[in-house]
């Protein structure tokens, strides 16, 4: 559920960030603001459909569209918040809400 929502809310950024509340370009506000995320998601994006793959998948079919982990944490110190390790996909939630949490901060920076 949380991973749905930090999803859910990386497209209502992008479509705050591009004052664009259409239904017709949802991939885009999502894409837009998912890169502000930082370099690690625009790299990820640069090869994956993270918007069909994740957040249509957890809002539509309430699963990832391919072999997925979904974690709260990692042990990992390099892990980022959403990526391929070549067999699987993965989404843990505190990176990716910390990483989130710092882009949604220089956007409502932006917005004021």
């Amino acid at each position: 559920m949380a991973a749905l929502a930090l999803l859910s809310y990386t497209e209502f950024a992008g479509r705050l960030k591009n004052n664009d509340f259409s239904d017709q370009n949802s991939k885009k506000n999502f894409d837009d603001f998912f890169k502000d995320l930082g370099p690690s998601y625009q790299q990820f994006l640069s090869q994956h459909n993270a918007y069909k793959i994740f957040r249509c998948g957890l809002a539509h079919e309430y699963y990832v569209k391919q072999d997925c982990i979904i974690a709260v944490r990692s042990h990992s110190q390099a892990a980022t918040g959403i990526g391929f390790d070549g067999k699987q996909y993965f989404f843990v939630i505190e990176p990716y809400f910390q990483d989130f949490k710092n882009a949604f901060n220089v956007l409502c920076q932006t917005l004021t």
